[in-house]
C-alpha cells in the first residue's frame, strides 16, 4: 500500500480487513465457478458480496427486524442464513461497525448500536411573523431548489416521498396488468370527472381511518393533492382575498395562492401543537380572511399535531366567523402512535372543511392521484373547477389503484412503511445530535417525514444549501416555507429514502459543513 497511515487504529483495522478478505477469497471462489484463482476475481465482485449482505442488515435494521439494542444472529447463523461464508458475514459486520449501526461487544456477539450523545438536540422556537396579509412572490426560488435537486444521484434529504425502495413496486405493477386486463381501454377514453366510482369507495373506506364518515360521492379524484389545495383556493377564494396560514407552511400552498393572485397572512404556529387558535382569533378581528389552509395533522414543514382539543377549538372557531377550512391531510397517515389522530373533518357539522390527501406520500408519487372532500356546500363548485381545468384525472392509474386497494395489500404495505419510518426518524434525530454542531435546535416530530432544523449562530441556510448540493447532498432552505424572512437559518430535512451507509455519511457531513460556515460563513 503506497499510504502512509496516520491513525493508528485505523492501520490496524484496515490491515484486519486485508487479512479477512484473503480468508475470504480462499472461501468465496465457489461463487466464480468460472474462476478459479485469486488473482481472477476482481476487487468490485469481493466488495458486490459483502456489501450486498450489509444493504440487506442494514434493511432488517431500519425495519426493526433487529431493533436498537438487540443481538445480531452469530456469524455461523448469518452465514448459513444468507449462503456465504463466515469471512463474508465477518467483513458485512465490520462495514456496519464502522458505519456505527452495530456494535461487537466480547464473548457475546453484535448488536445493534444503541447512539450514545453528551447532549440532547434542544427544540426549536418559531420566530412570529408579521400580522398583516402580503403578495406572494416565492414561485421563482422555489423551482430554483426544485430543479437543483432533481439529480437522481444526489442524497435526498429534500423530498418529503418514499423512494422506490420503499414503494410497493412489484405488488402495484401486478394490479396495474390484471386492471389493463380487465379492461385493455381504459386508455381510450375519459374516466369520470369525479373519478374511478371503484376506488372513490376504497377513499371513503380509509377516510374512516381519519374519523371521517362519506360516501363515495362525496369524492373528487384529482391529480395529486396539490391540484387539490388549488381547487379547493379558488372555491373558497378570488384574487385579491386574504388566506391564512401556519408559520411556516408548505411552499406549495404558497405556490397556489400566489398563482391565483390572492394575500396570505401568517399566523404564528407552535413547534408541536400547530398553528395558535389565539393569534388567529386575533387575525381574524383585525383582516378579512376568506379562508385558512393548514396541515392540523403532522404539518410540513415542522412536523405539528395539534391536540384534538385544539382540532375542535379551531372548527368553533371557523363556525363562529364563517371561515373555511382547507385541511391538507397527506402525512397523516404516518402516526407515530398505534391510532392515525382524527382529522378536523371530523369535527366538522357545517360543511366547511374541504380535505385534500393523495396517495403520493404512501404509493408512488409519479401517479399523480389525489382526491378532496369538499363538503356539501363546495362540492358543486369543486366538481365545475375540476371538470374546466383538467377534464379527468387519468383513468387507467385509478383502476389500478381500485385493484391494488382491493386485496389488501394497501393496509400491509402502510403498517410496514409507518414501522420504517419510525425507526428513520429516530435515526435521523439521533444523527442531529450526534454530527450537528453544538447550537443546532430542532423539532422532530413523532410522526410524518419531515424534521425542521434551527441552524447555529444564524448561519444562511441557502449558503448551506449551496455548499451541501457540491457534496451531493439536497435539503430545503427554511425560507422558501414563507413570504418574510424569518426562516433564513432554518432548514427541513426529509427521512423519506431508504436508510443507507451513504445516508449516515451525509448527515455527518451536513453536520462538518455547518461548522465550516460557523467558522467562515
Amino acid at each position: 500500500m503506497n499510504v502512509i497511515l496516520r491513525n493508528t487504529a485505523l492501520a490496524v483495522q484496515i490491515q484486519n480487513c486485508y487479512f479477512a478478505t484473503i480468508q475470504f477469497l480462499a472461501y468465496e471462489t465457489v461463487s466464480f465457478e468460472s474462476r478459479t484463482t485469486v488473482s481472477e476475481i476482481t476487487v468490485s465482485e469481493i466488495n458486490m458480496l459483502y456489501e450486498r449482505l450489509a444493504e440487506a442488515l442494514r434493511t432488517q435494521i431500519s425495519q426493526g427486524v433487529y431493533p436498537t439494542g438487540g443481538r445480531l444472529h452469530s456469524v455461523r447463523e448469518q452465514s448459513r442464513l444468507h449462503s456465504v461464508s463466515q469471512s463474508t458475514v465477518v467483513l458485512a459486520y465490520q462495514q456496519l461497525e464502522a458505519e456505527g449501526l452495530i456494535e461487537a461487544r466480547p464473548q457475546s456477539g453484535f448488536y445493534v448500536r444503541e447512539r450514545s450523545t453528551n447532549r440532547s438536540c434542544p427544540e426549536t422556537t418559531l420566530p412570529k411573523p408579521r400580522t398583516r396579509p402580503l403578495s406572494v412572490n416565492v414561485g421563482q426560488h422555489i423551482m430554483q431548489v426544485v430543479d437543483a435537486c432533481r439529480d437522481p444521484q444526489l442524497i435526498h434529504f429534500s423530498t418529503a416521498s418514499p423512494s422506490a425502495d420503499l414503494l410497493p413496486v412489484a405488488s402495484f405493477n401486478r394490479a396495474l396488468t390484471q386492471a389493463m386486463r380487465n379492461d385493455p381501454t381504459h386508455f381510450a377514453r375519459y374516466e369520470s370527472r369525479l373519478g374511478n366510482p371503484l376506488l372513490r369507495q376504497h377513499i371513503a373506506r380509509l377516510s374512516l381511518e381519519a374519523g371521517i364518515e362519506v360516501s363515495s360521492d362525496d369524492i373528487i379524484v384529482t391529480n395529486g393533492c396539490q391540484e387539490a389545495l388549488s381547487l379547493a383556493l379558488r372555491a373558497v377564494a378570488n384574487s385579491g382575498d386574504v388566506i391564512a396560514v401556519e408559520s411556516p407552511t408548505y411552499y406549495g400552498i404558497l405556490q397556489a395562492i400566489e398563482r391565483y393572485g390572492m394575500k396570505v397572512l401568517e399566523i404564528p404556529t407552535h413547534a408541536r401543537d400547530g398553528i395558535s387558535i389565539e393569534a388567529l382569533r386575533f387575525a381574524m378581528d383585525q383582516w378579512p380572511i376568506k379562508a385558512v389552509v393548514a396541515m392540523p395533522t403532522y404539518s410540513n414543514p415542522i412536523g405539528s399535531t395539534m391536540p384534538e382539543s385544539n382540532k375542535q377549538a379551531l372548527m368553533q372557531l371557523l363556525n363562529e366567523r364563517d371561515v373555511a377550512l382547507i385541511e391538507d391531510d397527506v402525512h397523516a397517515e404516518f402516526c407515530g402512535v398505534n391510532q392515525r389522530p382524527k382529522a378536523v373533518k371530523h369535527y366538522d357539522t357545517q360543511a366547511r372543511v374541504l380535505l385534500c390527501s393523495s396517495f403520493s406520500k404512501t404509493i408512488a408519487p409519479g401517479l399523480r392521484v389525489g382526491w378532496i372532500l369538499p363538503g356539501s356546500h363546495y362540492f358543486d363548485r369543486v366538481a365545475q373547477l375540476k371538470y374546466i381545468t383538467t377534464l379527468a384525472t387519468a383513468g387507467l392509474q385509478q383502476a389500478a389503484l381500485a385493484e391494488f386497494l382491493s386485496h389488501g395489500a394497501y393496509s400491509r404495505h402502510v403498517k410496514q412503511l409507518k414501522r420504517t419510518y419510525r425507526t428513520q426518524q429516530q435515526r435521523m434525530s439521533e444523527a442531529i445530535a450526534h454530527y450537528f454542531p453544538v447550537g443546532t435546535k430542532a423539532a422532530i416530530p413523532d410522526g410524518g417525514t419531515v424534521s425542521w432544523i434551527e441552524l447555529p449562530n444564524k448561519i444562511s441556510s441557502w449558503k448551506l444549501f449551496e455548499l451541501a448540493l457540491q457534496h451531493g447532498i439536497s435539503i430545503v432552505p427554511g425560507s422558501l416555507f414563507s413570504t418574510q424572512k424569518k426562516y433564513e437559518h432554518f432548514i427541513r430535512l426529509c427521512w423519506g429514502g431508504a436508510w443507507t451507509a451513504r445516508t449516515e455519511q451525509a448527515l455527518r457531513k451536513l453536520g462538518q459543513l455547518i461548522e465550516q460556515l460557523q467558522h467562515n460563513p
